[in-house]
């Protein structure tokens, strides 16, 4: 079976360079990184700011193909639907914080009439 890989070093918040892999065999993803959430074996920003597109805290050369390498390595994953379904969470997360805060507001106004 045919395995796809992808490694990127990258800098983080306080300057320390961090590992990410990326593993691709068959429709499985696996992700790495060497970073304290991702030793933990949890999300890390990292990551998530790769599979956005975002390449700014990658050290070194960077290809110009990643975003799309790294796109079709997560096309059919399970990773994709999760990643979808935490665009969806946090959609509805925005959208709730402006309820609140337009429920504040009114409550402002009708208290203090």
């Amino acid at each position: 079976m045919h395995t796809d890989t992808i490694e990127v070093s990258i800098e983080g918040s306080t300057g320390a360079p961090y590992f990410a892999s990326f593993s691709r065999e068959g429709d499985s993803l696996k992700t790495a990184c060497n970073c304290p959430a991702g030793e933990k074996r949890i999300h890390c920003k990292h990551r998530l700011a790769l599979f956005a597109g975002d390449l700014s805290a990658v050290r070194g050369a960077v290809s110009p193909r990643l975003v799309e390498q790294l796109s079709a390595m997560v096309r059919g994953t399970q990773v994709e639907a999760a990643l979808q379904e935490l665009e969806a969470a946090e959609v509805e997360a925005k959208a709730a914080a402006e309820r609140v805060k337009r429920a504040k507001r009114f409550l402002d106004r009708v208290m203090h009439k």
